[in-house]
């Protein structure tokens, strides 16, 4: 496949929990002594994820999380898996998808449909009298750089090819009922169905953990299951960005012994990492939530997605550090660091799915400055100066001093705040926040006097903005 989903990849994703739970589903169809010495889980290669045993691919996996059932929303990858498929005459190839996907019109099978795209690709180029160059299979001959999506795909699976040899190819791949197309599927769940949601893959996982682990003997509590779950998603986070950050660009198999020695760990015990995972888990999926809310989030017709954007930086984040980004993001909150992971599920999520997750979709994601050492992602204007804007969970039902207020609580507010100009937030405009400390505002005790008067300093900067002021203050930039 010529487009990986490396930007929008994650372990806590519904790409890699798909990943999971087929890989659990494959080791649980055996019997428990089975010998998986020579089967790996893929990542990011030619297609989302493949299985391969002894190095040769016996599964290739498209997922799709997209909120269109038209099949032309998935002709282009399943143009790539097809082509996949013809290279490895021994494996399988599966659609998972998050809706159903309808047939091409006037197709009976999703098989027809594929057949069919490669048929028209054909049919573009011998009905072409002239030729120009323009034609997929012309690009995907050629030597050009700049190809059409299509092209690149063809040209990807089947390099150095004549446009004679590619044609024969195919058409081969056009015919109805051929073998290889035989051998692609949209994948069935349990259930019998063809699609599946992100809600229902968690339970899907959680169902096979314990399989697994009635199947080794080992305990099957709800608190097992729950950090067995977010371990195994918290693995793979780590392992994508790990592959993310391979100079080299290829992809690191994780073989499936690690994922048994997995199955044999007794997780009773809590630790700060299940929290963080699990934090990351139910942070991410408050973007699936915003983007399957048709009164939240209607698709672009430009290529570019705000949100995507961002989701794409935030997705790469370990799990302890986007605990770190989320606490700038709700700098009205204070969580003492001693215990900030137990107390993460007081995180506003409320706030991210309402407010924080529509500034990400309404503002310029190109505007962002992401200050990766500091855990804060801003956005950032150069007229007349530089200013910097927060996004917040912050609420609009907030008066300015009940949110000077709960910032002024927060022993952190000086590292959260430095630099920062602007508070985007579900509210009105307000030129400046209460600066000094009341009754009602004074910090905590051990704040010594040069750090409260920075923290005066840092409040007097400070002012509230709305969604769409920001909006239109970063655009006109």
């Amino acid at each position: 496949m010529a487009f990986d989903a490396s930007p929008s990849w994650s372990g806590f994703n519904y790409q890699g929990k798909i990943a999971v739970y087929y890989a659990l589903q494959v080791i649980n169809s055996q019997p428990v002594d089975f010998n998986f010495s020579s089967y790996s889980l893929i990542l990011e290669n030619t297609e989302d994820f493949e299985i391969s045993v002894d190095g040769n691919p016996i599964s290739f996996h498209q997922v799709k999380a997209y909120q269109k059932h038209s099949f032309s929303e998935y002709s282009e990858a399943l143009v790539g898996i097809s082509l996949e498929l013809y290279k490895s005459p021994e494996a399988n190839g599966y659609l998972h998808s998050w809706k159903a996907v309808n047939n091409k019109a006037g197709k009976s099978s999703v098989a027809e449909s594929i057949s069919a795209v490669f048929a028209g690709i054909v049919e573009e180029y011998q009905s072409c009298h002239e030729k120009k160059g323009e034609t997929i299979i012309e690009q995907a001959a050629s030597n050009k750089k700049k190809l059409d999506k299509l092209a690149s795909i063809v040209r990807l699976a089947l390099p150095q090819k004549s446009e004679q040899q590619l044609i024969a190819i195919l058409q081969e791949l056009a015919l109805n009922n051929n073998p290889i197309i035989r051998r692609f599927h949209l994948y069935q769940y349990p259930n019998g169905s063809l699609f599946c949601d992100l809600n229902d893959v968690e339970l899907l996982i959680k169902s096979e953990l314990q399989t697994s682990f009635a199947n080794r003997g080992m305990p099957i509590t709800g608190r097992q299951i729950d950090n067995s779950f977010h371990y195994f998603l918290g693995e793979i986070d780590r392992h994508i960005i790990a592959r993310h950050k391979n100079e080299s660009g290829k992809p690191i198999p994780i073989p499936f012994q690690e994922i048994l020695d997995i199955l044999f760990t007794n997780f009773e015990d809590v630790s700060k990492d299940h929290f963080a995972c699990e934090f990351k888990n139910i942070f991410m999926n408050k973007f699936h939530d915003y983007m399957d809310d048709e009164e939240l989030y209607t698709l672009s017709t430009d290529q570019h997605c705000n949100l995507k954007a961002i989701q794409s930086i935030l997705c790469e984040l370990p799990p302890g550090n986007l605990w770190e980004h989320y606490r700038h993001f709700a700098p009205h909150k204070y969580v003492h660091p001693h215990n900030n992971m137990a107390t993460a599920f007081e995180a506003d999520f409320e706030g991210i799915l309402f407010g924080l997750l529509k500034i990400f979709h309404s503002i310029n994601s190109q505007k962002n400055f992401h200050d990766l050492p500091r855990n804060l992602l801003t956005y950032r204007s150069f007229a007349p100066r530089p200013t910097y804007y927060l996004p917040t969970v912050i609420s609009g039902e907030y008066s300015p001093q009940k949110i000077a207020r709960e910032i002024l609580k927060n022993p952190h507010m000086t590292e959260s705040l430095f630099e920062i100009n602007k508070l985007i937030y579900r509210g009105k405009c307000i030129e400046k926040l209460p600066s000094h400390a009341t009754e009602h505002t004074d910090p905590p005790q051990e704040i010594d006097a040069d750090t409260r008067a920075k923290r005066t300093q840092i409040m007097e900067s400070l002012s509230l903005i709305s969604i769409e002021a920001a909006k239109g203050e970063l655009n006109a930039d």
